[in-house]
């Protein structure tokens, strides 16, 4: 269900995420394609970023379309051990702009290629085989931005990333057609970079299916939701800024949340169990609850729970509830955890860090997840949560408001008045 809701927040917000095949990527070098048909090096900014060309390669030689690594590029190698395999990566690299010539008659391409047959062009000191490079022109044009070069990277990659043979039932959409062979987008959660579908070991094949065809996907549904999960996984700029306007991490885990029916208020609201502002706490509190209003509502938030296992995503929960009951929840969320001489309200991290000596080394998923059930959901808080607060009240020997905090809160949370 989660992976037909991402496919549609794609579909509602596609000014908003990149073109087919392209992806919010860093660079390191500008390369200026001059008036007299030759190439200036220009370094990037540390961590500035654009929409470039993109593709997933775990192994071989795989180009990507203009925008790739100096050791495609410009034939530089890691070492001189490894000057064949940037020798392929060139000569693979070169064959793909040419394709991309024939396709578009795109001037700058060609030129582009022109330059690199020359060979007449010296490297930048500085320049590592790893480091991408991005071509433009004197004027501020970028060929990757043409449009006939972004549909001509489109078809490439659907005929090289799809089963040839047959066709396959996409899994999201229901249509007859092609699988993807692996999964192109890769999402960062927690300190991992992740996919959300892959297969690379005979433990997770399936019915003798390998890779990604585990779980048949067509081109474009891959493109859609994972263009729309790295749009949502996208944390703030600024770095005093906790998690996203679509995410939060709260210890190993991450919650995506997006509402069906564009609701900036109710998304907002979630930024504050993480980095609870008093301010708008106390507007939440004394907000009314009104109840025909509310229960008139039919729109729903969509909530997503992730971590990361070794370079995999694991979905550890997905719900959709209404958004009054979600709005509701969070306000009582906030109003069972009042106490007197609490300095602030508490966090999600801050009520269930409490249980020990620390938090940061200490603290379980299933902490986090038992009180963004409480939270979100209303949930009954388990007996293992009280039990563990009272064991760390021992050990310290004294209680402190963060500890009153989450004992009022597991009393309101039993529902037993």
């Amino acid at each position: 269900m989660y992976m037909r809701r991402l496919v549609e927040f794609a579909e509602q917000h596609a000014n908003d995420l990149p073109p087919v095949g392209y992806a919010r990527r860093s660079y390191q070098w500008f390369v200026v394609i001059t008036h007299d048909d030759r190439f200036e090096f220009i370094q990037a900014d540390r961590g500035e970023q654009r929409v470039i060309p993109n593709r997933s390669r775990a192994s071989g030689v795989s180009p990507i379309l203009l925008t790739d690594k100096a050791e495609y590029v410009f034939k530089l190698p890691k070492n001189p051990a490894n000057a064949k395999r940037a020798a392929e990566c060139h000569l693979a690299y070169m064959k793909l702009l040419k394709e991309c010539c024939e396709a578009t008659r795109n001037e700058l391409v060609q030129k582009i290629v022109q330059i690199l047959e020359r060979q007449d062009w010296q490297i930048p000191d500085g320049m590592k085989s790893t480091d991408v490079i991005l071509f433009r022109t004197e004027a501020g044009d970028f060929p990757h931005e043409d449009n006939k070069v972004k549909k001509f990277w489109e078809d490439f990659l659907i005929k090289n990333s799809s089963k040839e043979e047959n066709d396959s039932v996409c899994f999201i959409c229901g249509r007859s057609a092609p699988a993807v062979k692996r999964h192109t987008i890769e999402f960062s959660v927690g300190k991992e970079r992740t996919k959300l579908i892959s297969a690379n070991e005979s433990a997770y094949l399936s019915y003798g299916l390998e890779n990604s065809e585990i779980a048949p996907t067509c081109f474009e549904c891959e493109q859609k939701y994972g263009q729309a999960l790295s749009y949502l996984l996208r944390k703030y700029a600024n770095k005093k800024q906790h998690g996203g306007p679509h995410m939060m991490e709260i210890g190993n885990v991450t919650y995506v949340y997006w509402a069906r029916q564009n609701d900036p208020e109710t998304t907002s609201m979630f930024t504050f169990l993480s980095d609870p502002d008093p301010v708008a706490v106390r507007r939440i509190l004394s907000s009314p609850f009104k109840r025909a209003e509310n229960h008139g509502s039919l729109d729903r938030i969509c909530i997503l729970a992730l971590s990361a296992n070794k370079a995999r995503m694991v979905v550890r929960d997905y719900a959709e509830p209404p958004v009054w009951k979600v709005k509701n929840q969070i306000r009582q969320f906030f109003d069972a955890q009042q106490i007197v001489g609490a300095p602030k309200p508490a966090s999600i991290y801050l009520l269930a860090a409490c249980m020990y000596r620390d938090g940061r080394k200490e603290m379980q998923k299933e902490d986090v997840q038992d009180w963004m059930n409480w939270a979100l959901y209303g949930k009954r808080l388990s007996e293992r949560i009280v039990a563990k607060i009272v064991r760390r009240i021992q050990a310290r020997g004294g209680m402190t408001w963060i500890h009153a905090a989450a004992i009022r809160s597991w009393l309101i949370s039993q529902n037993k008045e």
